[in-house]
């Protein structure tokens, strides 16, 4: 039975395949070609998650709905697991109420439904369209959120504005963008955390694993773009199983590290090394970014992996 981080939940992606293409995406062109992973492969995979004590398991993309006889299957199974269910979409699925009912209807066993939606998503997917999918989910009890991804507080302002009539029935969080290619890109808020250190956020979200349409399993999610140096990559699904992959990780001293330490205890290894003079006046938009800029640099990397074993 797995103990402590791993045990809390774990994201995982049938699909890479989605039906819209925002322009803040994490998925790269290169990753169409990918197959989904398959009703009976996903099902071995959901048993050895229950085995190993997993409490929950979240859908995310690409986007699941377009496996969605595939989700009745896992999340029934799931259910007799005695695990939690959650899918992460964007909502396309309700273009109009009758549609977005017949779709919940379909899934009697999931727990919970993540609607990302914000201008990015709102090029390919109308309001009318999203407001659909949350009244099908309320109407079948499901706990809705909605994943606000936002640059500015005005983007704030608006989806608030354009969502005004939910928020007391569902859960609407803000989710500040990552770095991305283009123009808006410029205007996303950064820190030089290392002019001061304790301003960086010592909360990582590190242990809720992150498993790929491939199999890859990865300590967090957003240590899956680390293909440098792979700090935090756990092994892959088609050679291992998921028990013994974990129990590799911890193992790890990097994982270790950043479990007691977070983003804060990156910053301040780096601030006695080679290195200060070129971090000291660099910005970065979130402690994520500071842990896939610095631990996915092979040299960074190497250092850092002496200064943790030393210490």
């Amino acid at each position: 039975m797995i103990t402590n981080f791993f045990e809390e939940g774990v994201y995982i992606s049938p699909t890479l395949r989605c039906n819209a293409a925002c322009r803040h995406c994490v998925a790269s062109e290169d990753t169409a070609d990918i197959p989904d992973v398959g009703r009976e492969k996903l099902l071995d995979w959901i048993n050895q998650f229950a085995e190993s004590g997993i409490k929950s398991v979240r859908f995310v993309g690409g986007e699941p709905f377009l496996v969605l006889t595939d989700l009745v299957v896992w999340t029934k199974r799931i259910k007799e697991l005695g695990m939690e269910t959650t899918i992460v979409t964007n909502a396309s699925w309700g273009k109009t109420k009758e549609s977005a009912c017949k779709t919940m209807a379909m899934l009697p066993h999931l727990d919970n439904l993540i609607i990302s939606s914000d201008k990015f998503h709102l090029e390919f997917v109308k309001p009318e369209t999203v407001i659909n999918a949350i009244e099908a989910a309320l109407q079948y009890g499901k706990n809705v959120v909605m994943n606000i991804t936002y640059i500015t507080q005005k983007d704030i302002h608006e989806m608030m504005q354009l969502f005004d009539a939910y928020q007391n029935r569902i859960m609407i969080q803000m989710v500040k963008t990552m770095p991305f290619n283009g123009p808006e890109a410029e205007e996303i808020v950064k820190h030089c955390y290392f002019k001061n250190p304790e301003r960086t956020p010592k909360f990582c979200w590190v242990g809720n694993c992150f498993v790929s349409a491939t199999g890859d399993v990865y300590a967090c999610c957003q240590s899956s773009a680390a293909t440098e140096t792979n700090y935090l990559t756990l092994g892959n699904l088609n050679e291992d199983k998921f028990s013994d992959l974990v129990e590799k990780i911890h193992k790890k001293d990097v994982f270790r590290f950043i479990v007691q330490n977070g983003p804060r205890g990156i910053v301040k290894a780096f601030l006695d090394s080679p290195y200060k003079d070129e971090l000291i006046g660099m910005e970065f938009a979130s402690g994520c970014e500071i842990c896939q800029k610095l631990l996915n640099d092979p040299d960074k990397y190497e250092f850092f992996l002496k200064h943790i074993q030393e210490e």
